[in-house]
C-alpha cells in the first residue's frame, strides 16, 4: 500500500525520458538524480505479512533494470532491533534528501510526511485520504493524483526537479503549517476548545 513499485517505475521513466529541450539545470538534476528506496525490515514487521513479498517484487524489478539505471537506485532496508538507531536513521535520511516522496495508495496520517514537512524537507506525495489533510498541493509540496501511475510520478519528480525555489517556498510552508496543525500543543487547544463549547 505505499506504492513502492510504481515510484520505482515513475523514476526508472525520469531516467529514461527522452531528450527534450529544458534548461540544462533540470537535464542536469535528472542526471544526477538518485532513488533511495527505504523501508523496515520486512521480518520485523508483523502487523505487514506482504512486506516481504513487495521486496522480492522490488528486488526483481531493480536487477532487470539496465546498468546505468540501476546505479542510481537503492534499495534499504532499515533494521528494526533498535527503534532509536531506526530513527536516527530515518531521520538522517529525511534530512539529507532533497526531496521525500511518500505514494502511498491508502494511509491514514502520516507520519513520515509530517517528520519530513517539519524537518524542512520538500516533499512528493500521492492524493491518499491521511495525506491530501496533511498537504495542499503547490502550497506544502507536490501531489500526485494516481499513485498507481508512473507517468503522473515521473511528471511530479520532474515539476519538483525543475523548480529549486518552489521546493524551498513549499518546504518552509509545510514546516510552518505542521507547526501551526499538528503539534501536540494545537491538538491540546482544540480539544479544550471542543470540550469548552459541548459543555456549553
Amino acid at each position: 500500500l505505499k506504492g513502492w513499485k510504481p515510484l520505482l517505475d515513475g523514476f526508472v521513466e525520469l531516467k529514461q525520458s527522452g531528450p527534450r529541450a529544458e534548461e540544462p539545470a533540470l537535464r542536469q538534476a535528472i542526471a544526477e538524480a538518485r532513488l533511495l528506496m527505504g523501508g523496515p525490515e520486512p521480518a520485523a514487521v508483523a502487523d505487514d505479512p506482504e512486506a516481504k513479498q513487495v521486496l522480492e517484487e522490488l528486488r526483481a524489478t531493480f536487477l532487470a533494470l539496465p546498468a546505468e539505471i540501476q546505479r542510481d537506485v537503492a534499495l534499504l532496508s532499515l533494521p528494526m532491533s533498535s527503534h532509536r538507531e531506526n530513527q536516527l536513521m530515518v531521520s538522517a535520511l529525511q534530512y539529507g534528501s532533497t526531496i521525500v516522496v511518500q505514494n502511498s495508495v491508502q494511509e491514514g496520517f502520516g507520519l513520515t510526511v509530517t517528520e519530513a514537512m517539519w524537518k524542512g524537507t520538500p516533499l512528493v506525495v500521492s492524493s491518499a485520504c491521511g495525506i491530501r489533510q496533511q498537504i495542499r498541493p503547490g502550497v506544502d509540496g507536490t501531489m500526485v493524483r494516481d499513485a498507481n501511475d508512473p507517468s503522473q510520478i515521473a511528471a511530479a519528480l520532474r515539476s519538483a526537479l525543475a523548480d529549486p525555489a518552489g521546493r524551498v517556498r513549499m518546504a518552509r510552508n509545510a514546516r510552518r503549517r505542521v507547526r501551526d496543525e499538528f503539534l501536540i500543543f494545537n491538538q491540546v487547544k482544540q480539544n479544550v476548545k471542543l470540550l469548552a463549547e459541548l459543555v456549553g
